[in-house]
């Protein structure tokens, strides 16, 4: 029997995080391919169009404080003259000047003693820059944080990528994400101070949940430096997605390995949600991490692509027929007497192929309750699937939210609006957590089909998508609701849907 498997169609370049605060040897990683954006249609615009790099070298001071402020108790950041501008440089110094107060309170808070400042400052570098001291050697060059950030222990100093790095960030995701960037490097410098001696992905969990908790406090109107837009959640949570690890490349036990965008969302918004003091249990209670390679003893993986669009063959293979036979084999083993819908394939409007039409992500997939079938517009999918960043598990994701009204309707569900879509949310992670291999749950569907790399990663990416364009809109849910609860049920099956949602 064919194996059949939800596949990656291309990766989102990796842009990891890298932290010399628990070791005295530096990390680089992979630098980027590609940056893509969530969005659900596609483009061509070049997104690494980046400023240009100054024409003469220069040799990076440590960029110390340069006066004290009573009201923040401590020193103030602020960028060299001589540094060649960026439009972001404002938000910069304001950001990390928050970071700074921001750790200023937490620390002493949560650890009991003072929060000792940075040595060595922070260092924007371009090519031709250096870092003396350097990191475990006598100077660091450009090249050790070409499209990179980077917290060193050994010079308890930050540096990060002022040509490439920032500029992609920023040109993609906003200001905002600059100071998601900082905050996790921040993370591993406040490791250093505990110490928090790991050499594990958890130690980029914290980092990454303690980034989280830094921008809640600018969500809570916090900080006198920066105000937080409407915007900025989806572009931090979109930034997280950015710097993940290449899927299916690296494992969990990777002591390199920063995390899948599945796993760093999830710490991000952990912070978010219940603050630095839940960060700092991470040295103690790991968080959950689901992230695992191709299996490559797996003959259907060539190319590491897709799960096709069309099979020619006629044999079922393409990713509308394996996921709709995968959602009714999981379905009714949860819902006593569920229907089964069949699809219906259709172009145009929804009300061609259902009469009322419900309201459906992207107007690609729907329940419709009077023929007991999912109609499916095509060219819709197209758009889907040809996204790199939402790809086949993003069809997936749309066609099991239709599956997920058909068992709320079952059910005979009165939940409505905002929390009905959260709800199918976390049914859709339930589903999914189902096709997971078998060493992330053991009780897993026994088809042959299951996950691949990357999958739970385009369903963030979907879910980001799928959210209200605003905090107040209140219909679809916001971008960290929607993961939120397609996470739960990712993590915890069915019945926490049923316990969160009163389903």
């Amino acid at each position: 029997m064919r194996r059949p498997t939800f596949f990656l169609l291309g990766v989102v370049g990796l842009l990891g995080m890298s932290a010399c605060a628990a070791s005295d040897s530096y990390v680089r990683t992979r630098g980027a391919e590609e940056l893509t954006t969530v969005d659900t249609t596609p483009t061509t615009q070049d997104p690494f169009e980046t400023s240009t790099v100054p024409e003469e070298p220069v040799t990076t001071e440590p960029q110390q404080p340069e006066s004290t402020t009573p009201d923040a108790g401590g020193p103030v950041f602020t960028l060299p003259a001589d540094k060649p501008a960026q439009p972001y440089d404002d938000y910069l110094e304001a950001a990390v000047n928050d970071i700074q107060n921001y750790w200023r309170n937490e620390f002493p808070a949560l650890y009991g003693k003072p929060y000792p400042e940075l040595q060595n400052g922070i260092h924007a570098m371009r090519p031709g820059d250096t870092v003396t001291p350097g990191c475990g050697e006598p100077v660091t060059d450009y090249s050790a944080v070409e499209g990179n950030a980077f917290y060193c222990g050994d010079g308890d100093f930050v540096a990060y990528d002022d040509a490439e790095l920032i500029p992609q960030l920023v040109q993609g995701m906003d200001d905002v994400s600059v100071g998601v960037v900082l905050a996790h490097e921040w993370g591993h410098a406040i490791q250093a101070r505990i110490p928090y001696e790991d050499e594990t992905i958890y130690l980029e969990q914290q980092a990454d949940c303690f980034a989280g908790s830094w921008l809640a406090h600018i969500s809570r109107g916090e900080s006198s430096e920066i105000e937080f837009k409407d915007s900025d959640l989806k572009n931090a949570l979109s930034a997280m997605i950015f710097v993940r690890d290449e899927p299916g490349t690296t494992a969990a036990a990777d002591p390199l390995a920063h995390g899948s965008a599945f796993d760093r969302v999830g710490a991000f918004e952990d912070g978010f949600r219940n603050g630095a003091t839940q960060c700092a249990t991470y040295s103690t209670t790991h968080p959950t991490i689901i992230q695992f390679g191709y299996d490559q003893t797996d003959p259907n993986i060539a190319g590491q692509e897709n799960a096709p669009l069309d099979d020619p063959t006629g044999a079922g293979q393409d990713i509308v027929t394996l996921a709709s036979t995968e959602l009714n084999v999981y379905w009714p083993t949860v819902v006593p007497g569920f229907p089964s819908p069949t699809v219906n394939v259709y172009t145009g409007e929804p009300s061609t192929a259902c009469d009322p039409a419900p309201a459906a992500i992207f107007q690609v997939a729907f329940y419709c309750p009077a023929t007991n079938t999912v109609p499916i517009e095509t060219s819709r999918v197209d758009q889907i699937y040809n996204q790199p960043e939402l790809g086949d598990f993003g069809v997936v994701y749309v066609m099991a939210t239709a599956w997920a009204e058909a068992a709320l309707d079952k059910m005979g569900s009165t939940v409505e609006g905002e929390q009905r879509a959260l709800a199918a949310d976390c049914m859709v992670g339930a589903f999914t957590r189902s096709v997971l291999p078998a060493d992330f749950n053991p009780s897993r569907s026994t088809t042959d089909t299951q996950l691949s790399p990357g999958d739970l990663d385009e369903a963030v990416s979907t879910a980001i998508a799928a959210s209200d364009a605003t905090e107040d809109t209140n219909e679809n849910g916001s971008p960290f609701e929607k993961i939120e609860s397609f996470r739960l049920g990712v993590l915890k099956d069915f019945g926490a849907c049923k316990d969160r949602f009163g389903l």
